[in-house]
């Protein structure tokens, strides 16, 4: 794996927040540095998306707050797009209908660029030449994985500073987890920074740089990926495997 960036991206401080009144995270710190993984794993209703969507401002912030490179970030969906946020959310959200190309097309809604939009288009066929292949073909003609590889590449045209990944594995066979999670390596690799919410334990933590643990809305356990991914203490204790 890369070394990590020295500055740090994304930075979450003290984060409280909930629905109607039910607070679900409680205080939640992390950082991801420039240029790395974070993966954030816990069993369902640890409260994993519900950070994704707080850091958006789409569930209420109670307390606490979002840096995005040392910069306090509002709470909404278009601050964080405008500042460089992109999340793929959970459950592979494409435009059926529309063809492959014209969905990479609309993950640069509001670009004004053109050459770099197309030269944004051409880098993602050349990052999953699938892509490129079945561009002319409805994106519900796709394959999970492939489907799942356009959904990134929609928040790729976007140019983002920080992608938010929540559950991409799922729904999907274990060799295309495989091969998904290994270009959200590379993705990180090249430069971007990453926040990964994942369900499959291991397979995150082999790609991350830093594992965070989350359990009933707090982090219970952080540290090094490599030292996280077989520490089979913190897996029994914290994720119920």
């Amino acid at each position: 794996m890369s070394a990590e960036g020295t500055g740090v991206d994304l930075r979450i401080e003290g984060l409280r927040a909930g629905y109607g009144g039910a607070e679900i995270l409680h205080g939640i710190d992390l950082e991801v540095p420039a240029g790395s993984v974070a993966a954030l794993v816990g069993a369902n209703g640890a409260g994993k998306s519900t950070l994704l969507a707080a850091v958006l401002g789409t569930v209420p912030r109670t307390a606490g707050r979002v840096l995005l490179g040392g910069e306090p970030l509002p709470a909404g969906v278009r601050a964080a797009t405008s500042r460089g946020i992109a999340i793929v959310p959970e459950g592979r959200r494409v435009f059926a209908r529309r063809t492959v190309r014209d969905n990479l097309l609309v993950g640069a809604w509001g670009r004004r660029d053109r050459a770099g939009v197309r030269a944004d288009l051409e880098s993602t066929y050349a990052r999953f030449p699938a892509l490129e292949r079945r561009g002319g073909q409805p994106a519900g003609a796709l394959s999970g994985g492939e489907a799942q590889m356009l959904a990134i590449g929609m928040a790729l045209m976007s140019r983002p500073r920080v992608l938010l990944l929540d559950e991409p594995s799922l729904g999907l066979a274990p060799v295309v987890v495989d091969a998904v999670l290994a270009e959200v390596r590379a993705l990180a690799d090249d430069g971007m920074t990453v926040l990964l919410v994942e369900q499959v334990v291991r397979k995150a933590l082999r790609v991350a740089d830093r594992g965070h643990v989350l359990r009933l809305g707090e982090i219970v356990v952080e540290g090094a990926a490599a030292d996280l991914v077989d520490d089979v203490a913190v897996t029994q204790a914290y994720l119920g495997r």
